[in-house]
């Protein structure tokens, strides 16, 4: 993967207005994962490009490992919200947010697993696992091996590029208020593969 002037070659390019000022020297430092909470690419970047949502990340990935490029990678995007690492307060202007489209933690109904949005979904495209946050085990939706692959790959095109020395989800940097990327995200696996045994 190649980037050119903060903005990756492969992608698709669809620019946001949600973005702030650029990044100051030695930043961004951290990746953080996110996911969507919805069914698809098209509609996750539609959302992040409406000036009401106030909302936007760097990179959106689809299931199938599609990617959209929202914000040039040297300008601050508006994934973090309120939130904490180590001694930041906000990391929004430290990090770059990639959002992964998938629908997060679902509700077991017979032999189906309803979203929030009450899609219904097969058993098979769910997994029953615990949260580090949370005290008991409930469902979510699996990420697709295209997807995880293409994140990966994007992560270490980053680490390139810029100094990269953490990868979090949104769940360690908001305990509590968010639970995106969830157990179904191989994070620990992502953090070895890009940052090295010390990660």
């Amino acid at each position: 993967m190649t980037i050119t002037d903060h903005w990756l070659v492969e992608a698709r390019r669809k620019q946001t207005p949600n973005v702030g000022t650029t990044f100051q020297a030695g930043q961004p430092d951290t990746i953080v994962i996110h996911y969507t909470a919805g069914s698809g690419l098209t509609s996750a970047v539609d959302s992040m490009c409406k000036p009401e949502s106030k909302a936007s990340a760097h990179l959106a990935v689809g299931r199938n490992g599609e990617v959209v490029q929202l914000v040039p990678f040297n300008r601050i995007a508006w994934h973090a919200g309120v939130s904490k690492w180590k001694e930041r307060n906000g990391l929004n202007p430290y990090s770059l947010g990639i959002e992964v489209v998938n629908w997060g933690r679902l509700d077991k109904q017979g032999n189906s697993l309803i979203t929030w949005a009450g899609q219904t979904l097969v058993e098979s495209e769910g997994v029953l696992l615990k949260h580090k946050n949370d005290t008991a085990p409930a469902w979510w939706q699996t990420y697709p091996q295209p997807q995880l692959d293409k994140v990966t790959e994007l992560c270490r095109a980053l680490k390139k590029v810029y100094p990269i020395k953490e990868i979090l989800g949104h769940d360690d940097i908001s305990p509590g208020r968010k639970s995106d990327p969830g157990p179904a995200y191989p994070m620990d696996t992502l953090r070895k593969q890009i940052l090295g045994a010390s990660a």
